[in-house]
């Protein structure tokens, strides 16, 4: 059987000393990070596009990057782009190779239907011993919201579930890999392209184990 899920998001976080006047749309296109058909025809003009003192934010096509002080995040909306992800968050930091880096994250979202494959019996069964034994105490209404930590280092995992009324019967399931020892930026590239890609079939390969 196969598993079935709508993919809602991925992100790239990584955690350090940054300047955010560096991350502007004319750095990314002089860089070559950036190509001009990339760019979100769109995105002239809006609110959240813009490079001033403590942060930027930068909106293209495939993906978008928001820069704070103390943080570095890159996400898209598309499962497509996920590749994306990796080659710019690699090519930026091999770039500013100086910068001083303390952690970095991989995130993933998607959204599953209860309904199907009666994922939503087998996920209350993973976390309620007895359901008929809650229904007389709180009534049959009830639902499950989850956060599953794993404690160990490097990375350190957490999975989010939450039900969503929209769509309905349905829930959203998040993944955080969290990595807290990085050797600086240097040491980020590789990371990136070993990591992100594993974390991804470890959270799919996760879900379906706890959910077929």
């Amino acid at each position: 059987m196969v598993f079935k899920f709508e993919f809602r998001s991925s992100s790239i976080v990584v955690v350090g000393q940054l300047n955010p006047s560096i991350f502007s749309e004319f750095w990314m296109l002089q860089t070559g990070i950036l190509k001009e058909n990339e760019i979100d025809p769109d995105s002239n003009g809006r609110k959240d596009v813009f490079t001033m003192g403590d942060i930027s934010q930068l909106a293209t096509k495939k993906y978008s990057i928001q820069v704070l002080r103390n943080r570095f995040l890159i996400s898209t909306g598309e499962e497509k782009y996920c590749e994306q992800l990796v080659r710019v968050t690699s090519r930026i930091f091999a770039l500013l190779s100086h910068t001083p880096v303390s952690a970095i994250g991989f995130n993933f979202d998607c959204i599953i239907k209860l309904d199907k494959n009666d994922y939503g019996s087998k996920y209350n069964s993973l976390f309620i011993g007895d359901a008929q034994k809650l229904d007389s105490i709180v009534g049959r209404n009830w639902r499950v919201n989850a956060i599953l930590i794993n404690e160990e280092e490097n990375p350190k995992m957490q999975l989010s579930f939450s039900h969503l009324d929209n769509p309905k019967d349905s829930m959203l399931i998040g993944a955080n890999f969290h990595y807290s020892e990085i050797n600086g930026a240097i040491s980020l590239k590789k990371m990136i392209k070993d990591r992100y890609t594993i974390d991804q079939r470890k959270f799919m390969s996760t879900l379906e184990e706890m959910l077929l």
